[in-house]
């Protein structure tokens, strides 16, 4: 029988699920007086699980999981960190299935912005826009810049041309 090369079961797949069992492991889970779970050192126990992720190069679920975070008002390391892991190791899938989910929240954020100036032009200020706007080309360039050292020039000229339709929005 050929050795397990594969994670063990459960772990590696879900990083929420994989903090809750280190917090539940830890002991660290509290029943407030009204019945209300608290999860005392979840911030703790997600740092650990994430440098877990990074160092098993567990690159899916890191990736499905950030996918899913508030990248609408800036970076983090977290992002920053998966992705100087995944440039390292020349992960161009999954680079460009993180960064398309940062683009897509911000692109989201982005339209947002402009249609309640367009109906409210004193609810939003012209420098919190450009703001949202610049936010949104920052995290464009990043990835067309990662398509460029990781031999992507197809992608590299895609990302080019959405550039330059949001600077010249």
């Amino acid at each position: 029988m050929p050795p397990n090369k594969g994670p063990a079961p459960g772990k590696f797949q879900n990083i929420q699920k994989d903090i809750e069992r280190r917090i539940e492991r830890a002991g660290r889970v509290e029943k407030r007086p009204d019945g209300f779970l608290v999860d005392r050192g979840y911030y703790r126990a997600r740092d650990a699980v994430i440098a877990e992720h990074l160092e098993a190069k567990a690159y899916e679920p890191l990736v499905r999981h950030f996918r899913g975070w508030n990248w609408e008002v800036g970076d983090n390391d977290f992002l920053r960190d998966l992705t100087a892991a995944l440039k390292r190791d020349k992960e161009w899938h999954h680079l460009k299935k993180l960064w398309d989910g940062v683009i897509s929240k911000r692109e989201r954020h982005f339209r947002q912005v402009e249609q309640l100036r367009a109906r409210e032009p004193k609810a939003i200020t012209a420098q919190r826009a450009d703001h949202v706007r610049a936010l949104l080309a920052s995290a464009v360039k990043q990835l067309r810049d990662l398509a460029g050292e990781l031999n992507q020039p197809a992608e590299a000229q895609a990302l080019d041309r959405k550039l330059s339709r949001i600077e010249n929005k």
